[in-house]
């Protein structure tokens, strides 16, 4: 089930993951002005028509 996501909304799915991907980066050592820059870039891609996220949710089903 994809989902994509052509402009940032702060209600939106992948909204919810920039604190999670930010969070990754931090621990990874990335230096946090670096990442915040980065946070904040992502953020202000919606009024140029810049901004998109997409990702690929999968769903199985088995049956024994």
């Amino acid at each position: 089930m994809p989902l994509i996501e052509t402009r940032f909304d702060a209600e939106s799915f992948g909204a919810a993951m920039l604190p999670v991907a930010r969070s990754a980066a931090l621990k990874s050592g990335i230096d946090a002005a670096q990442v915040e820059r980065w946070v904040d870039d992502i953020r202000s891609r919606t009024a140029g028509g810049e901004y998109f996220f997409a990702t690929f949710r999968f769903v199985f089903v088995a049956t024994r």
